[in-house]
């Protein structure tokens, strides 16, 4: 049996943050590796012999360098190998100046890290690419989600309801498809209603759709699990994943389609390199700026099409990117670390 710990991304006093759930508790506590891992968590190493360290993005958030830098040494003292996962390009200039601040101040431990490490994981090739500039030992190993989160299908009762998630990252893309939606809405008359969550703490966001629909914003649910199951109960009958090209997005991954399937929700995606998992008009409709409101409409009159793109979105999941398929991958990734 391999000792594994994982030190998510999380505050102190928790819960865990969604990447630390999706990269690392989830998939190296799948119970398809229960018969070759122990796993342990938390941010402090445990005691007793670890095999295998797993940290991700800064490391710790509270603390700093001379923290990583600290545990990172405890690490190799105790002979234990170190895996580092990052699943967004958080050394790339992020085009919303308040969240690169925030992640200006993170460079030198993910430097550090990256340095440090034996073994990189990525969730995308554009990653793994930039990334091997820094450390040879890079792989790929994309999102998947948790078969245990995706919600059962209901049927849909709400009316026109447009949604969308995301962080205050995230808010620069959502501006970019406001006109196109607004005008689209204005050559479908009828109630519409977009719902937003997460996207911005500012009380004006409400407003940005106000000429020609009604907007609503959710309060977001820090808790992994619960939020999956706040989306399928959203009965949003569109989910709309507008992204810029930007070195920072460029790198990022396709985990909001993944997340809309898994709530049985179908999605309406900016044509980009990110999104090419996806089939247009089959797993998801992935189009230009220019069409997307037309799109976002096309999809609420269209039932049919809805319904096709629910059920193959949702097989796509299970079949391709659910843990069942893609945990196991991971003994690849330990076992090329300890040899």
């Amino acid at each position: 049996m391999i000792n594994v710990h994982l030190i998510p991304e999380t505050p102190v006093l928790g819960p865990v943050w969604s990447c630390g759930e999706i990269r690392l508790l989830r998939p190296y506590g799948h119970e398809s590796l229960s018969r070759v891992i122990h796993v342990t968590s938390g941010l402090t190493l445990p005691s007793g012999r670890i095999d295998v360290v797993v940290m991700q993005r800064k490391g710790l958030v509270e603390g700093g360098l001379a923290s990583v830098s600290g545990v990172v040494r405890e690490i190799k003292r105790r002979g234990a190998r170190l895996i580092y996962d990052m699943d967004d390009d958080l050394l790339s200039r992020h085009p919303i100046p308040a969240v690169e601040r925030m992640l200006a101040g993170a460079h030198s431990q993910i430097r550090f890290l990256l340095r440090e490490a034996d073994l990189i994981t990525t969730s995308t090739e554009v990653l793994r690419d930039r990334l091997s500039l820094l450390n040879p030992n890079v792989f790929l190993w994309r999102n998947a989600l948790d078969e245990k989160i995706i919600q059962p299908l209901t049927r849909m009762t709400s009316p026109n309801v447009v949604g969308y998630f995301g962080t205050a990252s995230h808010l620069e893309d959502l501006m970019a498809v406001v006109s196109p939606i607004e005008a689209a809405a204005s050559r479908h008359p009828g109630p519409t209603q977009i719902e937003l969550c997460g996207v911005s703490d500012d009380r004006r966001i409400d407003q940005l759709f106000a000429r020609r629909m009604t907007t609503r914003t959710l309060p977001t649910e820090p808790r992994y699990e619960k939020f999956h199951e706040m989306m399928a109960a959203t009965q949003w009958r569109v989910g709309i994943a507008p992204l810029m090209s930007n070195p920072f997005n460029d790198a990022k991954s396709d985990i909001k389609i993944l997340d809309y399937a898994a709530a049985g929700i179908p999605t309406v995606a900016m044509l980009h390199p990110v999104y090419a998992s996806f089939q247009d008009g089959e797993t998801a409709l992935i189009v230009s700026r220019e069409e997307f409101g037309s799109s976002v409409f096309r999809l609420l009159a269209d039932e049919d099409l809805r319904q096709r793109i629910i059920r193959q979105s949702r097989d796509y999941l299970l079949q391709d990117r659910s843990l069942n398929v893609c945990a196991p991958l991971l003994r690849q990734f330990i076992d090329r670390v300890l040899s």
